[in-house]
């Protein structure tokens, strides 16, 4: 791990003279598509959900930087970047610095285990162009791995992929891709892997830990380990829902709980955007509370394609429309074009803590206590929403919600 933390080091190094507000640009670019996406992945089936849209939002940056002509127009929207091509991504790294600089300081004590990572894995003897190369390596600390799809075991190639995520997430992500993802036209697979654990600023005791009801949109029940503690937090309370901010320590990053008001799960989730995400991050008061909220441990599995085609990008998947000529030079009859994407997250939450990890992974295919008044409780004793993010940037590192703790 020490070599990928040198690299992030030596760019924290080369974007020292870049303004705050390019972060912040980057920041907003993702917070946009981080809810685009979640609109796809809402259904009024009760499923727990948690992906990762930095993760999802940096492997497509990756590939954008080898798009071209229509191809990268379409991208260009889906990922919400401006029309002036300057610099945007000099922004993304700005960004991903941003959020590591904790990381990146030797000094820094008391702080959440981050790790991003990227990695290409592309076929031996394709010209890959070395501008696009040099970009990768210079924006996203990502080398190339050169492997054989074409002659070589397409399971070690894929165990070699799965077991270079499983390093970066600390094994919550073991596999992500399947062997029968690749096949003897695979020329590039794109992979970022996003690690994040966190100790609470304010942990809960075990021993107020309980069994507790939790009650489902379906009706009725079930039994889950209810966590209880009374803090100050920033918190809301309106008719509509009530939102808590839950701080790990070393202050940088935060878990948003919000809780919609009964009955009204759907309806609040709809109207859920980018805009009351960052009126939540502003308007809180600090307020002592009563706070209860159920251990929870979700995975989530989700295959890109469709949903990249509705936000807007069919052309990259289309290998007849696809322009990737960025990236390598083939022959026309070897036009590269995105044949899959896939994304997996994890996420744990506890009395001490939170424990969270995302790898996305495109592959490219060529064509073939005093006596006080008792504070406010808010109680997650029904279905929720969650986001971790960034405080100093609002960047969304993760997020989704909890339909059932006890699946």
């Amino acid at each position: 791990m020490r070599p990928l933390v040198d690299k992030w080091r030596a760019l924290l190094n080369s974007t020292a003279t870049i303004a705050p507000s390019e972060a912040r640009a980057a920041s907003d670019e993702v917070r946009a598509f981080a809810f685009d996406f979640y609109r796809l992945l809402q259904s009024n089936k009760p499923d727990n959900l948690i992906f990762s849209p930095l993760s999802i939002w940096l492997a497509l940056m990756m590939v954008y930087a080898g798009a071209r002509a229509n191809t990268a127009a379409q991208m260009q929207r889906v990922l919400h970047l401006p029309a002036a091509e300057n610099d945007l991504h000099a922004q993304a790294t700005a960004l991903i610095v941003e959020i590591m600089r904790r990381q990146l300081d030797p000094a820094a004590e008391d702080r959440p285990e981050l790790n991003i990572a990227n990695r290409l894995w592309g076929q031996i003897g394709l010209p890959f162009d070395p501008t696009y190369l040099d970009l990768v390596a210079k924006f996203y600390a990502s080398d190339l791995a050169q492997t054989d799809f074409q002659a070589g075991s397409l399971e070690k190639i894929a165990a070699e992929i799965n077991a270079w995520v499983a390093e970066q997430t600390r094994d919550k992500i073991p596999q992500i891709i399947s062997p029968a993802l690749l096949d003897s036209l695979t020329r590039l697979v794109l992979v970022n892997a996003v690690y994040f654990k966190g100790l609470w600023q304010f942990p809960f005791s075990e021993y107020a830990t309980h069994d507790a009801p939790f009650h489902l949109l379906e009706g009725g029940t079930t039994t889950v380990r209810m966590m209880s503690q009374k803090e100050s937090l920033e918190n809301v309370i309106l008719k509509d829902y009530a939102a808590v901010h839950l701080p790990y320590r070393g202050g940088a990053l935060a878990m948003l709980l919000i809780l919609p008001a009964e009955g009204r799960f759907f309806e609040f989730e709809r109207r859920f955007d980018g805009a009351m995400f960052q009126t939540l991050l502003r308007s809180q008061s600090y307020e002592k509370i009563e706070l209860y909220l159920p251990r929870f441990e979700l995975n989530t599995s989700l295959m890109l394609k469709d949903a990249l085609i509705t936000l807007g990008m069919p052309d990259a998947f289309d290998p007849d429309a696809a322009d990737f000529s960025g990236m390598a030079v083939v022959p026309k009859a070897e036009n590269l074009y995105i044949s899959a994407g896939v994304h997996r997250a994890y996420i744990k939450v506890d009395e001490a803590g939170t424990e969270a990890a995302a790898a996305t992974a495109i592959l490219m295919q060529a064509r073939g206590m005093m006596i006080e008044k008792r504070p406010p409780v808010i109680r997650f004793d029904r279905p929720f929403l969650y986001a971790i993010y960034d405080k100093p940037t609002g960047t969304i590192l993760f997020m989704g919600r909890v339909m059932n703790p006890a699946e």
